[in-house]
Order: structure tokens, then C-alpha cells, then sequence
């Protein structure tokens, strides 16, 4: 049987979350994810798609790009800072497919405090920005 276990979240401090966000890994090649992540040192991409930080034509599966994720997240840490949620909590997310930066991903997130009994918040989706 499957165990979940709550653990603290590290996020951005709110005044640098906009320079820390970053599209997916998947959805950009390295190229593409260096010129988005240029001038821009606590973007995501430098965690993600660390082989930007790295020679053009390093390999992305070649161990110094892990290494180099290591260190660029360890350094994102401190910097931005990235800061422990107070609490554990899990966390569950619902990502509908859709026009890209159309609105923004339809997120489900359930917080839960484990204690004298399993008691659990639900957080419904927000609404679409405007």
C-alpha cells in the first residue's frame, strides 16, 4: 500500500515568486530555455534545465548537469530566498490541458495537518485572473 507522508514546501518569497516562476522543463528545449532564463538569475530553468548554466552541446543527461542543478538549487534557496511552508501539509494539484497562457492551470490543492487524527482543509480552486 502507498504511504504519504506531509512535508514543508519551499516557495519563492512573495516579492521574487514572479522572477522564480519558470514554464515547464518539457515544453522548451534547451536553447529556448536559455534565452527565457538570459538576465534573469532566479528563474526555475536554472534548476530544471540546469545544462543552460553549462557549454553549449553538453549533454542534458550527463552527470554535470546534475551536479549543476544541485548547486543552482542550493543557491536559489538562499538567494530568492525559497522559504519552508510553517507546516507540513500534502499537496495535490489538477493541471487541465489548454491553450498556453490562456488562464491559469485549474489547481486543486488539499492541505493536511496529521496529528491526534488525519483533519484535512480543502482550498477550492481560485478563480481565473482577470
Amino acid at each position: 500500500m502507498a504511504q504519504l507522508f506531509p512535508f514543508r514546501a519551499l516557495r519563492p518569497a512573495p516579492a521574487v515568486a514572479s522572477e522564480v516562476a519558470s514554464v515547464p522543463y518539457d515544453v522548451v528545449n534547451t536553447e529556448e530555455a536559455r534565452a527565457l532564463a538570459a538576465g534573469h538569475p532566479l528563474s526555475f530553468l536554472h534548476v530544471t534545465r540546469s545544462e543552460i548554466d553549462l557549454p553549449a552541446g553538453t549533454n542534458p543527461y550527463d552527470a554535470s548537469v546534475y551536479a549543476q542543478a544541485v548547486h543552482n538549487f542550493e543557491s536559489l534557496v538562499r538567494s530568492a530566498p525559497l522559504v519552508p511552508d510553517p507546516e507540513p501539509a500534502l499537496y495535490f494539484y489538477r493541471l487541465k490541458m489548454g491553450a498556453p497562457h490562456s488562464k491559469p492551470p485549474d489547481r486543486c490543492k488539499r492541505y493536511c495537518t496529521c496529528g491526534g487524527g488525519f483533519n484535512c482543509d480543502v482550498n477550492p480552486p481560485r478563480p481565473p485572473a482577470r
